[in-house]
This record gives C-alpha cells, sequence and structure tokens, in this order.
C-alpha cells in the first residue's frame, strides 16, 4: 500500500524540548520514540524501490524529513537494534547520494556497520556493505568501494542471495570499467544479466544491459553500445525510472561525442538539461555540464566550455564527489582552452564558471552560444 501523505507541522525548539521532557517522566518516551521509527522505517522501505521513479518524487518527499530520519537513526543505533538499523541506513543511500548528503550517509553507515551483529543479521548488513560502497563510489573513492563491495559479494554468497550476488557483480563491473578492464565489466554485467533474467526482474535486467553497453562503448564499439542502451531505455521509460534514463541518455551523448558528431552530442545534452530531475541530482547535472563543457571547446567556443568546466568543477566540490572520471573520458578543459586563449584569460574565465550558482550553471548551459564568445 503506498504511503499517504499527511499534512506536516512544526514547532519551537523549546515546546519539543518540552514535550520531550514531559515524556520522559511519565515513562512514554520510548514507546513514542519507537512508533516513531516504525513509521519512518515504513516510509524508508516503500521509498527504496521506487527513488528514482519520476511521478513518485521520493527524494523531494523524504528532504523535509530528514531530521526525523535522523532521529530515527540514532534511537535504532543507540539501542542497538542491528538489523533494523542496517536495513534503515541501506535504505537511504540512494536518496543521500541525489540530495547530496554522502559524507552524512557514510557517517550513519559506518556507525551502523560497527553495531555488534549475529548470523540473522548478514542479510542487512551486506544491504549496507553496499550502500556504503555506493556512496564512496561517488565520493570516487574505488579503493575503500572496493572493499564493501567486496565484503557485501561475500556475504550475499554466505547468505544464498542471488539478488545481492546480481547487484555486487553489477556493481563490480564498473570498478572493472575504471580499472580499464572492459572485457571483465562485461563479463561482470552479464553474469549479473543472467541471475536477474532468471529472477525475471525486467527493471535490473535494464540496468545489466546498460552496464554491457557501457563496456562495449569503453572500447569504442559504438554500435554495440547504442543498441543496448535503447533496448533498456524501453524499460526505464515504462518504469518512469529517471535514473535509468539519464544512464542511456549518457550511452548515447558519449557515442555522439566520441565519434565526433559534437552538434548531436550538444543537442542530446540540452535535451537531458531540459529535464527537472537534472537540476536536483547534482551528480547528473555535474556530469552534463563537463561533457557539455568538452563539446563547446570543440565546437570552437573555448570561453563557453571553460565556463562550463568551471562551475561543474565547483559542483563537484560542493558534492564532493560525482560520477567516475575514468567513464566521462575527458581531457583537462584548461589545456584544451589554453590552445585558443592565453593564462590570464583562461583564469578569468574560469573564475568566472566558478561563481555560478546551480541555476545559473544551468542556465548558461542552455542559452544560445551567438554572440558568447
Amino acid at each position: 500500500m503506498r504511503m499517504e501523505l499527511k499534512p506536516r507541522f512544526g514547532m519551537l525548539r523549546t515546546i519539543a524540548d518540552y514535550a520531550l521532557q514531559a515524556l520522559s517522566e511519565s515513562g512514554d518516551l520510548e514507546a513514542v520514540r519507537a512508533q516513531h521509527a516504525t513509521y519512518f522505517m515504513a516510509m524508508a522501505r516503500e521509498a527504496a524501490p521506487d527513488i528514482f521513479r519520476a511521478d513518485e518524487n521520493w527524494p523531494d518527499r523524504l528532504e523535509p524529513e530528514h531530521d526525523n530520519l535522523r532521529a530515527v537513526l540514532r534511537f535504532l543505533i543507540d539501542g542497538h537494534r542491528t538489523r533494523e538499523a542496517l536495513e534503515f541506513s541501506a535504505c537511504l543511500w540512494r536518496f543521500w547520494q541525489i540530495r547530496p548528503h554522502l559524507s552524512e550517509g557514510l557517517m550513519w553507515l559506518n556507525e551502523c556497520l560497527s553495531l555488534p551483529y549475529h548470523e540473522d543479521d548478514l542479510g542487512a548488513r551486506a544491504a549496507a556493505l553496499t550502500a556504503a560502497g555506493g556512496l564512496t563510489y561517488w565520493q570516487n573513492d574505488f579503493d575503500t568501494t572496493r572493499v564493501h563491495y567486496g565484503d557485501a559479494l561475500e556475504t550475499y554468497r554466505t547468505v544464498g542471495d542471488r539478488r545481492g550476488v546480481a547487484e555486487a557483480l553489477y556493481n563490480f563491473g564498473f570498478l572493472a570499467l575504471i580499472g580499464a578492464e572492459p572485457r571483465r565489466a562485461k563479463e561482470l554485467h552479464e553474469q549479473s544479466l543472467a541471475i536477474y533474467t532468471d529472477l525475471e526482474d525486467e527493471l535490473q535486467m535494464a540496468f545489466a544491459r546498460f552496464g554491457i553497453a557501457m563496456a562495449h562503448l569503453n572500447e569504442r564499439e559504438f554500435g554495440s553500445a547504442r543498441t543496448l542502451a535503447l533496448s533498456a531505455l524501453n524499460v526505464f521509460e515504462a518504469h518512469r525510472n529517471w535514473f535509468g534514463r539519464s544512464l542511456v541518455e549518457f550511452v548515447l551523448i558519449q557515442v555522439a561525442r566520441l565519434s565526433g558528431n559534437h552538434e548531436q552530442a550538444r543537442g542530446l545534452l540540452l535535451e537531458s538539461l531540459e529535464r527537472p530531475e537534472s537540476l536536483k541530482d547534482v551528480s547528473t547535472l555535474s556530469s552534463l555540464l563537463e561533457l557539455l563543457a568538452d563539446v563547446e571547446i570543440a565546437l570552437g567556443r573555448p570561453r563557453r566550455g571553460l565556463k562550463l568546466a568551471s562551475a561543474s568543477s565547483s559542483l563537484r566540490k560542493e558534492y564532493g564527489g560525482g560520477a567516475p572520471p575514468p567513464l566521462l573520458s575527458l581531457d583537462d578543459p584548461r589545456a584544451l582552452a589554453s590552445r585558443s586563449l592565453d593564462g590570464p584569460e583562461v583564469d578569468e574565465v574560469w573564475s568566472q564558471g566558478a561563481g555560478l550558482s546551480v541555476e545559473e550553471a544551468a542556465a548558461y548551459a542552455r542559452k544560445d552560444p551567438a554572440g558568447d564568445e
């Protein structure tokens, strides 16, 4: 059953403190905290599988509840409710990734993973390890990611969770791509696809096909990459999964850009920038701006490209990471622009781009380039 949205109420901190004191004195505080935790754990469980569903808007719905989510995490951790803490934190990792709360989310996951656990907690622990690996992946701390993913894969195999194994293989496929091992990546994603096919999980099959498409892209097998990406797109659109669609769009953009068709790549990038989700997910926006910057420089607009690259660099710093640079296949924009601009001009334009807000950077990217140089 879909969780019904209800009106939200706030109160002054002094009133909240008084209410907590009154509950404590009455002996009802722990029962109320438990009810509070039960409600928000149910919300997190409902949100997790549909976090990318465009018509659900889960990131927008969870953001105003973040303090409540924090309170539940503290309640579960302090109460040594290990399995619930692990499950709850694992459900929240994609929210932390998108919004972005990478460092805070990782802090909570590490605290949950440090709790003493029993054999019955292993499945939940594997999910939390996967979540921690996901956050460090987006922080571009790939050594730590490999450790978390490895522990998760081993644990999933121990408990016999085939779906978990499929997810772990999929994750390891991207580490192989980052490590310049496209053939190994393809093998891992094909293994993941085989399990998801056996489980008849259409959506995860589409993600696995995207992974295989990325392996083909890495080897510059553009036709195969495009075909696989488009086959996944139909599934993502049917499920209204905006993140999956953005991944397919990334493949199509890269096929055009790396093939030298910069005008086509620019058109695809601008289409992606028009999507409302792009402004709400800093990692996606920063990647789009980086790719557009490279395209603009290639089209003979170095100032415009440099400004976009600088804005993207600032977003990466604010976010605390972003899409893995090896997957973007980009050269240093300052070096590229220096072929047309002198040093002081490069510094000046870079400084201009660094001062753009998220909204200003997105608006500048969509601006007509005529007369902008």
